[in-house]
């Protein structure tokens, strides 16, 4: 499959992860751990997804950026970070690949659509790809249908796919890559910053009300109208003008 969109596109922005199923034991199999760092995972996070308390998957990762070792070193510096936390990991199995992330200019030709990964149908903040891509898969339904019905599988006629998926989800998308690209800029002590100032009440209210794991970008522009937040999230706004006029 990743050959496919080679003849549609070039590449697209991606992310890059190293991961592994590996024994740890887990007080809280309901939490969801995630860390922030650019040592370890620059441009992206690292995490850990309990599967039940004696065992889980790890991982971390970089994007957008000219890496400075290994995904397998990221993955070893993610552990020397914190050693209270993996002090017991035994690794079962090790795992990778990479997600692309950004709208492509081109999901379709004479007789062909792409869903999917294959069409860069991913959330560029979290990497996931199952609500991107059952959006495109709905829209290449109905375009499919419709070509079969008329007799016409042209390159016109499926191009009506990629106006109706960047209808969609082309701004969600423009957006998230905007945020991530301005965290590329940020140092861990930004980000250190940033997680203390949106642990207090008022920032806490807001994610509760207003976080959407599949659309954060209404999250987003909450968080540039909140008064104490305004100034720092002056440059992401700035980046999102640039980047939608790249498109």
């Amino acid at each position: 499959m990743a050959s496919i969109p080679r003849w549609l596109n070039p590449a697209n922005s991606k992310a890059v992860m190293y991961a592994a199923d590996a024994e740890l034991q887990s007080t809280d199999t309901s939490t969801i751990s995630v860390f922030l760092g650019q040592d370890f995972a620059p441009g992206w996070f690292g995490w850990i997804i309990p599967l039940d308390a004696g065992t889980c998957r790890v991982g971390t990762g970089f994007a957008q950026v000219q890496p400075e070792c290994s995904p397998q070193r990221y993955f070893q510096q993610l552990e020397n970070s914190y050693p209270q936390i993996f002090k017991d990991l035994k690794v079962i199995r090790y795992t990778g690949g990479t997600v692309p992330l950004g709208l492509m200019s081109k999901i379709y030709s004479s007789h062909a659509m792409l869903v999917g990964d294959a069409a860069s149908q991913t959330k560029p903040i979290s990497g996931g790809g199952i609500y991107m891509g059952l959006r495109g898969a709905k829209i290449c339904g109905q375009i499919a249908v419709e070509a079969l019905n008329e007799g016409d599988l042209s390159e016109t006629k499926m191009s009506c796919y990629q106006k109706l998926w960047e209808k969609d989800m082309g701004e969600e998308i423009i957006s998230a890559m905007a945020h991530r690209e301005s965290f590329l800029d940020f140092s861990n002590e930004d980000i250190d910053l940033i997680i203390r100032f949106l642990s207090k009440p008022q920032c806490q209210e807001l994610l509760l009300k207003y976080g959407d794991i599949d659309y954060p970008s209404h999250l987003a522009k909450k968080l540039f109208d909140f008064g104490p937040w305004k100034n720092s999230f002056l440059k992401v706004a700035l980046k999102i003008a640039d980047y939608a006029n790249l498109m």
